[in-house]
Protein backbone atom coordinates (compact mmCIF):
# COMPACT_ATOMS: atom_id res chain seq x y z
CA UNK A 1 0.00 0.00 0.00
CA UNK A 2 1.48 3.38 -0.98
CA UNK A 3 2.25 5.87 1.76
CA UNK A 4 -0.24 8.64 2.40
CA UNK A 5 1.59 11.91 1.56
CA UNK A 6 -0.49 13.95 4.02
CA UNK A 7 0.22 11.53 6.86
CA UNK A 8 3.91 11.44 5.94
CA UNK A 9 4.05 15.24 6.02
CA UNK A 10 2.24 15.30 9.39
CA UNK A 11 4.71 12.77 10.85
CA UNK A 12 7.61 14.83 9.53
CA UNK A 13 6.25 17.86 11.38
CA UNK A 14 6.05 15.79 14.57
CA UNK A 15 9.66 14.66 14.16
CA UNK A 16 10.75 18.26 13.58
CA UNK A 17 8.84 19.33 16.70
CA UNK A 18 10.56 16.64 18.74
CA UNK A 19 13.93 17.79 17.45
CA UNK A 20 13.19 21.43 18.31
CA UNK A 21 12.14 20.52 21.84
CA UNK A 22 15.14 18.28 22.43
CA UNK A 23 17.42 21.14 21.33
CA UNK A 24 15.62 23.52 23.70
CA UNK A 25 16.03 21.06 26.56
CA UNK A 26 19.75 20.88 25.75
CA UNK A 27 20.03 24.69 25.83
CA UNK A 28 18.41 24.70 29.27
CA UNK A 29 20.70 21.91 30.47
CA UNK A 30 23.83 23.77 29.34
CA UNK A 31 22.72 26.94 31.10
CA UNK A 32 22.08 25.05 34.34
CA UNK A 33 25.51 23.43 34.08
CA UNK A 34 27.13 26.87 33.90
CA UNK A 35 25.16 28.21 36.86
CA UNK A 36 26.00 25.21 38.99
CA UNK A 37 29.62 25.05 37.92
CA UNK A 38 30.33 28.64 38.80
CA UNK A 39 27.99 29.43 41.68
CA UNK A 40 30.78 29.18 44.23
CA UNK A 41 34.54 28.86 44.23
CA UNK A 42 37.83 30.25 45.37
CA UNK A 43 39.75 32.35 42.88
CA UNK A 44 42.94 34.27 42.33
CA UNK A 45 43.68 36.52 39.35
CA UNK A 46 45.99 33.82 37.99
CA UNK A 47 43.61 30.85 38.37
CA UNK A 48 40.27 32.53 37.66
CA UNK A 49 39.60 31.27 34.11
CA UNK A 50 41.21 27.86 34.63
CA UNK A 51 39.10 27.21 37.72
CA UNK A 52 35.89 28.21 35.94
CA UNK A 53 36.68 25.76 33.13
CA UNK A 54 37.42 22.90 35.56
CA UNK A 55 34.23 23.50 37.48
CA UNK A 56 32.20 23.42 34.25
CA UNK A 57 33.83 20.14 33.19
CA UNK A 58 32.84 18.65 36.55
CA UNK A 59 29.16 19.20 35.65
CA UNK A 60 29.40 17.51 32.24
CA UNK A 61 28.11 14.07 33.25
CA UNK A 62 25.12 15.30 35.28
CA UNK A 63 21.64 14.68 33.95
CA UNK A 64 19.02 17.39 33.62
CA UNK A 65 17.25 15.94 36.67
CA UNK A 66 20.40 16.13 38.77
CA UNK A 67 21.04 19.69 37.63
CA UNK A 68 17.47 20.77 38.41
CA UNK A 69 17.73 19.29 41.91
CA UNK A 70 21.10 20.93 42.56
CA UNK A 71 19.82 24.28 41.29
CA UNK A 72 17.32 24.51 44.15
CA UNK A 73 19.74 23.39 46.84
CA UNK A 74 22.75 25.43 45.71
CA UNK A 75 21.67 28.47 43.66
CA UNK A 76 17.94 29.24 44.00
CA UNK A 77 17.55 29.36 47.75
CA UNK A 78 14.91 30.03 50.39
CA UNK A 79 17.42 31.95 52.49
CA UNK A 80 20.51 34.01 51.69
CA UNK A 81 23.73 31.99 51.41
CA UNK A 82 26.07 32.96 54.21
CA UNK A 83 29.83 32.65 54.37
CA UNK A 84 32.56 31.83 51.91
CA UNK A 85 32.43 29.10 49.29
CA UNK A 86 32.51 25.55 50.64
CA UNK A 87 36.04 24.44 51.59
CA UNK A 88 37.50 27.88 50.84
CA UNK A 89 40.89 28.59 52.42
CA UNK A 90 40.59 31.66 54.67
CA UNK A 91 43.46 33.49 52.94
CA UNK A 92 41.94 33.38 49.43
CA UNK A 93 39.03 35.22 47.86
CA UNK A 94 35.95 33.08 47.52
CA UNK A 95 32.54 33.71 46.08
CA UNK A 96 29.14 32.19 46.60
CA UNK A 97 26.36 33.19 44.28
CA UNK A 98 22.78 32.55 45.24
CA UNK A 99 19.39 33.93 44.48
CA UNK A 100 16.90 34.02 47.30
CA UNK A 101 13.22 33.85 46.60
CA UNK A 102 11.01 36.27 48.45
CA UNK A 103 8.65 33.54 49.66
CA UNK A 104 9.02 29.83 50.31
CA UNK A 105 5.97 29.21 48.10
CA UNK A 106 7.73 30.88 45.15
CA UNK A 107 10.72 28.60 45.64
CA UNK A 108 8.53 25.49 45.80
CA UNK A 109 6.44 26.45 42.74
CA UNK A 110 9.53 27.19 40.67
CA UNK A 111 11.16 23.95 41.79
CA UNK A 112 8.00 21.95 41.00
CA UNK A 113 7.76 23.51 37.52
CA UNK A 114 11.34 22.58 36.69
CA UNK A 115 10.91 19.08 38.11
CA UNK A 116 7.79 18.56 35.96
CA UNK A 117 9.69 19.79 32.92
CA UNK A 118 12.47 17.27 33.60
CA UNK A 119 9.84 14.52 33.69
CA UNK A 120 8.43 15.79 30.39
CA UNK A 121 11.90 15.70 28.86
CA UNK A 122 12.45 12.13 30.01
CA UNK A 123 9.09 11.08 28.61
CA UNK A 124 9.79 12.85 25.31
CA UNK A 125 13.17 11.19 24.89
CA UNK A 126 12.43 7.73 26.27
CA UNK A 127 8.75 6.82 25.78
CA UNK A 128 6.88 9.31 23.61
CA UNK A 129 7.09 7.33 20.38
CA UNK A 130 5.65 4.30 22.17
CA UNK A 131 2.59 6.23 23.32
CA UNK A 132 1.84 8.57 20.43
CA UNK A 133 -0.62 8.01 17.62
CA UNK A 134 1.46 8.58 14.50
CA UNK A 135 -0.87 6.54 12.32
CA UNK A 136 -3.52 9.24 11.86
CA UNK A 137 -3.45 12.85 10.80
CA UNK A 138 -5.50 13.77 13.89
CA UNK A 139 -3.05 11.96 16.16
CA UNK A 140 -0.13 13.87 14.63
CA UNK A 141 -1.99 17.17 15.09
CA UNK A 142 -2.59 16.37 18.78
CA UNK A 143 1.10 15.61 19.23
CA UNK A 144 2.10 18.88 17.55
CA UNK A 145 -0.18 20.77 19.93
CA UNK A 146 1.49 19.02 22.89
CA UNK A 147 4.96 19.78 21.55
CA UNK A 148 4.14 23.47 21.03
CA UNK A 149 2.86 23.78 24.61
CA UNK A 150 5.93 21.96 25.90
CA UNK A 151 8.24 24.25 23.95
CA UNK A 152 6.61 27.24 25.65
CA UNK A 153 7.18 25.70 29.11
CA UNK A 154 10.84 25.09 28.19
CA UNK A 155 11.15 28.71 27.04
CA UNK A 156 9.79 30.02 30.34
CA UNK A 157 12.25 27.97 32.41
CA UNK A 158 15.11 28.88 30.08
CA UNK A 159 14.28 32.58 30.50
CA UNK A 160 14.24 32.16 34.30
CA UNK A 161 17.63 30.45 34.24
CA UNK A 162 18.97 33.00 31.77
CA UNK A 163 18.14 35.89 34.11
CA UNK A 164 20.00 34.15 36.93
CA UNK A 165 22.94 33.43 34.64
CA UNK A 166 23.14 37.03 33.40
CA UNK A 167 23.20 38.39 36.96
CA UNK A 168 25.91 35.93 37.87
CA UNK A 169 28.03 36.68 34.79
CA UNK A 170 27.88 40.40 35.54
CA UNK A 171 29.15 39.70 39.04
CA UNK A 172 31.93 37.44 37.75
CA UNK A 173 33.04 39.99 35.17
CA UNK A 174 33.22 42.69 37.82
CA UNK A 175 35.11 40.40 40.17
CA UNK A 176 37.58 39.40 37.44
CA UNK A 177 38.17 43.04 36.53
CA UNK A 178 38.70 43.98 40.17
CA UNK A 179 41.05 41.03 40.74
CA UNK A 180 43.04 41.90 37.64
CA UNK A 181 43.27 45.58 38.61
CA UNK A 182 43.86 44.96 42.32
CA UNK A 183 40.65 46.78 43.31
CA UNK A 184 39.68 44.49 46.17
CA UNK A 185 37.91 47.24 48.12
CA UNK A 186 35.13 47.32 45.50
CA UNK A 187 33.83 43.86 46.41
CA UNK A 188 30.44 43.91 48.04
CA UNK A 189 27.99 41.25 49.05
CA UNK A 190 25.03 41.35 46.73
CA UNK A 191 21.77 39.50 47.21
CA UNK A 192 19.29 39.14 44.39
CA UNK A 193 15.64 38.41 45.18
CA UNK A 194 13.00 37.14 42.80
Amino acid sequence: MPANPELTAARDLVYQGVGRNVLQFQRLELLLKRLLAWHQSTYTAETFEEDLTKRLEAQDKKTLGMLAGDLFTKVILKARPVGPADNAPPDLLSIRFGITTSEAATHEVWQAQLKALVEERNQLVHTSLLNWDLDTHEGCQAILTELDAQRERIRIEWENAKRCHEAFIQGLEQMHEDLTNGNMERFTVQDTET
